[in-house]
C-alpha cells in the first residue's frame, strides 16, 4: 500500500520555527542598533543647534551667550548673563534633553561662549578645536568637534 506525504513532520516543523526565531533575533537586533545610531545622530544635531543658536543669539542679544552642556543630566542649555533662555519661536530649541539614555560622556571645551560678533569667546581661553563625545555607557559613541576659528560643529 502507498501513502502520500500530505503534512509536516514534527522535525520539519521544529526545523521552520528555529530558523523563523534566529531570523526574527537577528532583524530585532539589527532594528535595535538603528534606532540607537539615529538617537545618536538626534543628540548629535541638538548640540550642534544649540551652538548654532547661541552663535545666532549673541549679536543679537548684544550680550556673550554661553552653551552649557551637563554631563552628569544629559542636558543642554543657552544662557546670557545670569539668564536662561527658553524655548520660543524667536531662537527655536534652546535647552533640553538628549535623546534615549544618551550622555556627555566627555567635554573638554568646558562652557563656550559667543561674544557680540558670533565669535567664540570662552571663559576657557580655547586656542584650538575642542571635542565633545556623546553616546550610550556601552560603547557606542560619536566624536564632535568644535571649530574654535568659526564656532561651528563638525559631526
Amino acid at each position: 500500500m502507498k501513502y502520500s506525504k500530505k503534512a509536516f513532520t514534527l522535525l520539519e516543523l521544529l526545523i521552520t520555527v528555529t530558523l523563523a526565531g534566529i531570523l526574527l533575533f537577528l532583524a530585532l537586533y539589527s532594528f535595535d542598533a538603528m534606532i540607537k545610531e539615529q538617537n545618536l545622530q538626534i543628540a548629535a544635531k541638538q548640540i550642534a543647534s544649540a551652538y548654532d543658536a547661541a552663535k545666532y543669539i549673541a549679536p543679537k542679544s548684544g550680550v556673550q551667550t554661553n552653551v552649557i552642556l551637563n554631563q552628569n543630566t544629559g542636558t543642554y542649555s543657552i544662557k546670557t548673563d545670569d539668564d536662561i533662555i527658553t524655548n520660543d519661536l524667536l531662537y527655536g530649541a534652546t535647552s533640553g534633553v538628549l535623546p534615549d539614555t544618551i550622555k556627555i560622556l566627555s567635554n573638554n571645551c568646558g562652557n563656550v561662549g559667543f561674544d557680540v560678533n558670533g565669535m567664540v569667546a570662552s571663559a576657557n581661553s580655547l586656542s584650538s578645536d575642542c571635542n565633545i563625545s556623546i553616546g550610550y555607557s556601552n560603547g557606542i559613541k560619536k566624536n564632535l568637534t568644535l571649530r574654535i576659528a568659526t564656532g561651528s560643529i563638525d559631526e
